[in-house]
């Protein structure tokens, strides 16, 4: 039905092929259309099969891999979307005298994106606006979404984040993979915990949307149910190609149907959106409220008494606690002590 393609083409791991004016022939084909990515879009793609991520680190742990995936602030994994990767001949092409070799700068001017784009063997850059860019070799766009990259790594943090074992662990440990866990080889993990593995790796750079092509193949309950909390507890859109109507349910509040090249979008009922339910919502309310009372009975317990509070206790001694002791020792002995 084309639905793991079409979403190939909505995150750019495909791309249309390049029809132009001199090739109208090919419009018959229907392999023509238009994809719009917004350029400051942080997208997280999960493939349907978890080798595709890792099948080139079976020997490392799982910190090792994201050390690996991310050590130059930059996500490896972009080497594989054909939207953004340039091939030999366009990398061959780019370093030819009077060819675009970089872009340098950015920016918005009425309204629209300039681009300001480097040019080989001579001391001079242009700018030109998006619309001028698809006119121009392959390459020049494919060096602007290169560059829309590092922006978005800068402005996610990522190119700035420290890729140690103790952040790295950390930041496993949140979806479930133990200090234990993550230092094993990839080869000797099971097919659920190398997709908890890519879910952790696919959220390190902070995504606005998550692509998920058929998570539910290879998955046992608890991981289904884990991966389907996490989802369900993400701040940004998900997107997911799945068979599973539990899961479509837990987690979609959109059906989109893929059958024979054409999308019809379906809403489902608001029950069965995003997000938790009222009774939920109450118990957590509920479990809060008795752990910030318990931690404030412990921070009592554990409290210093400051020399004010210790000067004012004393004083509250001698003159409430003594002459009460006093008129006590009065009442049942009486006052011979005054003889």
């Amino acid at each position: 039905a084309g639905k793991s393609t079409l979403m190939q083409l909505l995150i750019g791991e495909l791309e249309l092929p390049d029809v132009t004016n001199n090739k109208l022939e090919e419009r018959g084909k229907n392999l023509y259309g238009e994809v719009y990515r917004h350029h400051n879009l942080r997208v997280a793609y999960i493939a349907q099969h978890s080798m595709h991520h890792l099948e080139d680190n079976l020997e490392d742990t799982a910190v090792a891999y994201l050390m690996t995936r991310f050590r130059f602030g930059m996500d490896r994994e972009l080497n594989k979307i054909a939207s953004v990767a340039l091939t030999d001949e366009e990398r061959e092409r780019s370093q030819q005298s009077g060819e675009v070799c970089a872009v340098v700068a950015r920016f918005l001017r009425a309204k629209e994106l300039i681009y300001e784009l480097e040019i080989t063997d001579y001391r001079k850059t242009v700018k030109k606006s998006l619309q001028q860019i698809s006119f121009m070799p392959p390459h020049v766009m494919k060096l602007c979404r290169n560059f829309d990259e590092k922006m978005k790594a800068e402005q996610s943090g990522m190119a700035l984040r420290s890729v140690t074992s103790k952040e790295i662990l950390a930041h496993l440990q949140d979806f479930g993979i133990s200090p234990e866990m993550a230092r094993r080889k990839l080869r000797w993990l099971s097919a659920g915990q190398r997709c908890r593995l890519v879910l952790a790796a696919a959220s390190w750079n902070r995504p606005h949307m998550i692509a998920v092509d058929e998570p539910t193949n290879y998955l046992d309950n608890e991981t289904l149910a884990a991966l389907t909390a996490a989802l369900r507890g993400f701040q940004g859109a998900v997107i997911t190609i799945t068979h599973n109507e539990g899961f479509v349910k837990a987690l979609c509040n959109e059906l989109w149907h893929v059958k024979a090249g054409s999308l019809s979008i379906q809403k489902l009922k608001e029950v069965q959106t995003v997000g938790p339910t009222v009774e939920q919502i109450a118990r957590r309310k509920k479990l809060e409220a008795e752990t910030a009372a318990a931690l404030k009975a412990k921070a009592e317990e554990e409290k210093t008494e400051t020399r004010k509070e210790r000067h004012a206790r004393w004083k509250s001694i001698e003159e409430v606690q003594i002459p009460r002791l006093e008129a006590e020792f009065i009442t049942r002995v009486g006052p011979a002590g005054k003889q």
